[in-house]
């Protein structure tokens, strides 16, 4: 195979490989957002139950501890993602220059 056609079949792989990764991210955005929807829709609906302040001190609890848990299974889903493309990408380019993936890294 000529340079050109495998410069060709790089890139072309290479684009597979970052339209996947940005639509399983695009899905991981998507998925957070609802969830955190979900906990604010939690949240006013137990402060309009509230009945005293210790309801709504309670339910602010309940908030704060779902969003950070949220926030932290968005941030592990995104690092899951980053590491298996970046590990997806240094077996293509060390299999296109013959190099393994350890040594591109």
């Amino acid at each position: 195979m000529n340079p050109v056609q495998q410069g060709l079949d790089f890139l072309t792989e290479f684009g597979n490989l970052s339209r996947e990764s940005t639509n399983r991210w695009l899905e991981q955005q998507r998925a957070v957002t609802n969830a955190v929807v979900a906990v604010h829709r939690a949240r006013f609906a137990a402060l309009q139950n509230a009945k005293q302040l210790e309801d709504w001190a309670a339910a602010e609890r309940a908030c704060v501890t779902a969003l950070n848990e949220q926030a932290l299974d968005g941030l592990k889903a995104n690092i899951e993602l980053a590491l298996d493309h970046f590990s997806r990408l240094a077996r293509l380019y060390g299999h296109r220059t013959g190099a393994t993936a350890g040594a591109a890294r």
